[in-house]
């Protein structure tokens, strides 16, 4: 989720870069949740 900050920090630093963004991709008690694309290259 963006506003999880944390937890970005921690797979940006495993090396992962953000791809894009899903918006409105998964219901969340009753709300639509837009969520982050992670993709990591070596």
């Amino acid at each position: 989720m963006p506003r999880n900050i944390r937890s970005i920090r921690v797979i940006e630093k495993a090396r992962f870069r953000c791809e894009g963004v899903s918006h409105s991709f998964l219901k969340i008690a009753g709300v639509w949740e837009d969520m982050l694309r992670y993709v990591r290259f070596e």
